[in-house]
Order: C-alpha cells, then structure tokens, then sequence
C-alpha cells in the first residue's frame, strides 16, 4: 500500500508512467463501499454568468430548516471557485435537482474586508454550513488568505496565525443570504466540523488535520498526532474531507492528490469516547472514481493535480454526503473542478 502512494507521488512528479495503470492510497481488490446510482450533473459550467463557472468546486448542502423565512428552495446549496470572489448558493426542492443559482451569490470579499478579514482582493472559498436551531442561525466557515497578525494583540494568536498563508474564519447569518464576519481566524484551512458529545466541536480540516472548539465559534485548538496521522497508510495527500457520525463511527470521506485517477475514497475512524488520542482510522475503500464522461472518464488517466483545476482532468474531489429521508447522498466535483454531480450511496450490509 506505501508503495502504491509513493508510485502515485512520483507520477504526480513526473517520475514515472502511468498510462497503463491506475495507483492510489486504496487496495482495488476490496471492492467499493457502496452500490453507486448516479443521478448525474447538478451544478455545470453554464449555469453561472461569464468566467465565473470556470471554476466550480467545494459544495456543501443543507435541507433549509423551517424558522429560515424566505428560503428560495427546500434544499440549499453553497459552493465555491477555487479563486473565486464570492460565495456561490443554488436552491431545489429535491436533492437531485433541477437545481437553480441565486444569483450575485452570497458573500463576496468586498463584505469579508470589511472585517479587515484580508490582505488585499483574493479570493474566498470552501463553506461549511452549520444549523444553529437554538439561536435560529447558520454558521458558514470558509476559508481566505489569513488577516495580517499586528491587527490583534494576542502573541499567541499571531503566533498561530503567522505558520499558515490560507486559513479558516467564521460568518453568521439569519437568512442563508447575509452574512457578517468578525474577520478572527478560527482554524486551518478547509475546515469540516462535527458536534462533540460532550459539547463544542470536532474539526477536520485539510489532510484530516483534527482539531477542537469549546463552542464552535473561536479557535479550534490542533490535536496532533490525530487518527489519520497515526494510520500506516500516509494521508497528508488529503484534500477535502466529508464527515458522516454513524453511532461511535465517522465515515470521513476524501479525495487525495495525485491518485490516478483521483477518485472518492472513505476511512471509518473508531470514536472509542472523548478521548481523541484512542481514535483509530481504517484503511480507506473506494466509493466513487470516473466512470462516465461527465466525470472524465473519456480524458485521459493522470495523476490529480495539486491546487486549483485549470482544465478538465479524469478525477473526481471534494466530497460532501448527507442523509435525507433514510437515503445517503453524495456531492462531489467532476472533472477536477469543472462541475458539481449527485449519487446516491447504498450501503452494501
């Protein structure tokens, strides 16, 4: 298996051929996951206006609570561009679609520099959506070039703040549309977050980099080594991550760079209780790689490549699953970053 990740690597370097084979941080004779049924594109191209479907990736979707008032559509989706200015929001009233853009989207860097949130135009990127049913709010986190340190007075905090270019921040909103910032950064960068048991939040950011917040709102503390650190099998390719909670389970879904081709994988990491430092990550199964045109199966078979997706590549990234009336549901990217599709994922037990 390290093999196989270190061939991957080389690949994506140039150091050898994989024209002929496809190698990656998952064993082929395990089968998939789940029995797949592919509902197809939901987000492409030629639904957003001039250069701005260049570019389409990081989605995350929520079915809009009912005290969200004026909500466009029953199920709302946020997305991004990888160096886009705004935050991207479609609505439906099914999961699979038809799905319909709100235009102007819904928060651009004009309003996050307004925090003092950043160092100049850049770009805005990956939302995290989280329902807050008591105070009838949503949260976003998403992430940007960080806030220039001597703007606090916390040494510490700057400290922190000083090892990373990109890192993540925390916006609130009453109506899924407007949203404020404080401009404070609260963790690394591609942050996914999941209610701790006995209070505050479980965070995973990019790699799997595991973390923790007393409340959700202000800095999530690192916890280092965390479970997909310890796994024999490196995952410090990881992307973006996708968390599903089943009992003392997290499914934690993820592409990783330089697969070939790069493909949805899933580990289930053993909550063993509050203790993080007993958490223990599987080795990871195949759920989804390109298998039909619209996801590049036509293109041709090359490693992922690291950072934004300029052209269309035969790979699949950026998982989000959730579950909706007893069935599991899985968004992802298509071609690199060229589209948003749907699949239902169906459990093979």
């Amino acid at each position: 298996m390290k093999f196989l990740k270190h061939v991957a690597f080389a690949a994506a370097m140039g150091c050898v051929s994989i024209s002929a084979f496809a190698v990656g941080h998952y064993s082929p004779d395990q089968g998939y996951a789940y029995d797949v049924v592919r509902h197809g594109v939901m987000i492409s191209e030629k639904m957003l206006p001039n250069e701005d479907g260049r570019n389409i990736n990081g989605p995350t979707v929520i079915k809009a609570p009912s005290w969200l008032k004026n909500a466009p559509g029953k199920y709302l989706m946020y997305f991004s561009h990888h160096t886009g200015s705004y935050i991207r929001m479609a609505y439906a009233d099914k999961l699979t679609g038809p799905w319909k853009i709100y235009e102007g989207g819904v928060m651009d860097l004009a309003q996050i520099t307004k925090a003092g949130l950043s160092w100049g135009p850049d770009h805005v990127a990956s939302p995290e959506i989280w329902i807050d049913n008591e105070h009838q709010e949503l949260w976003m986190y998403f992430h940007t070039p960080i806030t220039p340190a001597p703007k606090f007075d916390d040494p510490d905090y700057q400290k922190k703040v000083l090892q990373q270019k990109q890192a993540t921040y925390r916006a609130t909103s009453k109506d899924g549309i407007v949203w404020t910032t404080n401009g404070r950064k609260i963790a690394e960068h591609y942050l996914r977050v999941l209610p701790a048991e006995g209070g505050g939040f479980w965070g995973f950011a990019r790699g799997g980099a595991l973390s923790y917040s007393y409340d959700g709102k202000w800095l999530f503390d690192n916890l280092k080594p965390g479970p997909m650190e310890r796994n024999p099998i490196t995952f410090s390719m990881a992307r973006h991550v996708a968390l599903l909670k089943e009992k003392d389970e997290l499914l934690l879904f993820y592409s990783a760079i330089a697969d070939v081709p790069e493909s949805i994988l899933v580990t289930h990491i053993k909550m063993d209780g509050p203790d993080w430092t007993r958490w223990t990550a599987s080795e990871p199964k195949l759920v989804l790689t390109p298998e039909t045109d619209y996801e590049g199966a036509n293109l041709p078979m090359k490693p992922g490549t690291f950072g934004s997706s300029k052209d269309p590549e035969r790979g699949l990234r950026d998982p989000f699953v959730i579950r909706d009336d007893g069935k599991l549901y899985l968004f992802y990217t298509i071609q690199g970053e060229k589209g948003i599709a749907c699949a239902e994922l169906v459990s093979k037990h």
